[in-house]
């Protein structure tokens, strides 16, 4: 990560109303954090399958998945989002609110239509 990024992440922090430039930097890093999360998360509740009858070992790992989401979320409020949901984040950019969810690498107003950005040119 660049000083001019690190920058940004402060500023995204600060006032949580992200610029253009800003939420098209954030993307990646969404989609890689969250994929990483998510794996975890996914893996748990595998293992939480193959506990049947060991309620405490369900219940631990029950704990271990909730703990997770919530880093995610944390990170999500760090970086200037707002949770929705499940891989699901609401951004403030110029009095409108924008979504993310994973896997996208775009982001959409709330009416569903996808907002134009550098990163997603080719889908409008």
């Amino acid at each position: 990560m660049t000083q001019e990024n690190v920058f940004s992440l402060r500023n995204i922090l600060e006032n949580k109303q992200l610029t253009l430039k800003e939420l098209e930097e954030l993307i990646p890093i969404l989609n890689i954090m969250t994929k990483k999360i998510r794996s975890n998360v996914l893996s748990l509740n595998a293992l939480a399958s193959y506990q049947r009858g060991n309620k405490d070992k369900i219940k631990k790992i029950q704990n271990d998945v909730n703990s997770t989401i919530q880093r995610w979320k944390d990170h999500i409020s760090r970086l200037g989002g707002y949770p929705q949901g499940l891989w699901k984040v609401e951004f403030l950019w110029d009095g409108k609110k924008l979504y993310w969810e994973f896997p996208n690498s775009y982001v959409t107003l709330e009416q569903g239509q996808v907002f134009p950005t550098k990163t997603n040119e080719h889908i409008n």
